[in-house]
Parts: structure tokens; sequence; C-alpha cells
């Protein structure tokens, strides 16, 4: 399946999340590409987040609406694999991890390990090797690692600069 990462303007990071469009008759559309969630944005200046867990699953009655304004920018679509669904092709030893995340090496990841930062099913220790799930990594870290983001498209909806009169960060709107 393939979902969406949005970044928004306070700096939060949610993955891996579903967006929609709410219609006239208050049903909510998926929308599948950014064309068009930036439609969206400019009719509606609002969207529809829908959150999946590890598991793949997700409850539209938790749904949130995020107007345009509290946008940053949205990632996507990117290819997410539920821990229940994964194969072999998923699983990275730390090493691995940390090159594909251009992490320094892999004591990053094993302090987060060591804190319980990683959820159920996304991290075992084969022997004295830590293996570690694709999807753990891409909730922890990012979605899309440093080393793979041309391959993904970005909309931005706000840039930020800093206001010197208020001495701090604000949104512009990009359209």
């Amino acid at each position: 399946m393939k979902l969406f990462q949005v970044y928004t303007v306070r700096g939060s990071r949610l993955w891996p999340v579903a967006l929609y469009r709410k219609e006239l008759n208050k049903d909510l559309k998926r929308l599948s590409s950014l064309e068009e969630i930036k439609q969206t944005l400019i009719e509606n200046q609002e969207i529809t987040v829908c959150e999946y867990t590890a598991m793949g699953e997700y409850s539209l009655i938790d749904a949130m609406v995020y107007k345009k304004g509290m946008i940053g920018s949205i990632v996507g679509p990117v290819p997410f694999t539920p821990i229940n669904q994964m194969s072999l092709e998923h699983v990275l030893s730390i090493k691995e991890a940390a090159e594909i995340w251009n992490l320094s090496d892999g004591n990053i990841i094993r302090k987060a390990i060591d804190r319980g930062n990683f959820q159920e099913g996304e991290v075992r220790k084969s022997g004295s090797t830590w293996l570690i799930s694709y999807a753990g990594m891409q909730r922890m870290y990012e979605a899309v690692p440093e080393t793979r983001e041309n391959e993904y498209p970005r909309l931005r909806v706000h840039k930020m600069e800093f206001d010197f009169e208020k001495g701090k960060m604000k949104p512009i709107a990009l359209f």
C-alpha cells in the first residue's frame, strides 16, 4: 500500500497516513496523488488525515482535519508494508539501516532500541546481531530516508521564514 508522510509547520511528522477530501455530502474521498492533495488544499483549505498503525490498521473515526496553514509539506506516495506482512526484504541489520538512513553508525539505532523506542515486531536480536524492520525505521526516523529523497515527490505547502520583529519562525504559504 502507498501512503503519505506529512510535516506540520510546527515540526511534527505524521507517518504513515492516508489523506482524504471531504465531499459536499460529507463523505470522505481518498486522495492518491500530490496533485489531488494540492487541489484539495486550494479549494477546501483543509485536508483529513488518517494515521495507520504499524500493523496497517486505521479508523476513519480517529481521522483529524488539518487546516492548510498547519501543513509544511507532504511526501509521497511512499510504499508502506505493515509489520505483519513483511518479507525478508523488509528486514535490515543495524549497519544496513544506518547506511540507508544516513546515520553515522549503528549507535544511534542501538540507543533507540535500548530506550524501547521501537514497537513490538519492529526489532529483534538474532545472536549478536540486531535486526530491524524497514517499517520500524520509517516510523522512527523518516518514511523516506535522506539517501532516497529524490525517489519520492514532495509538495511544499509552506516555507519557514524568520520574523525579525517577533523573533521567531513563521510559515509563508507557497500556494
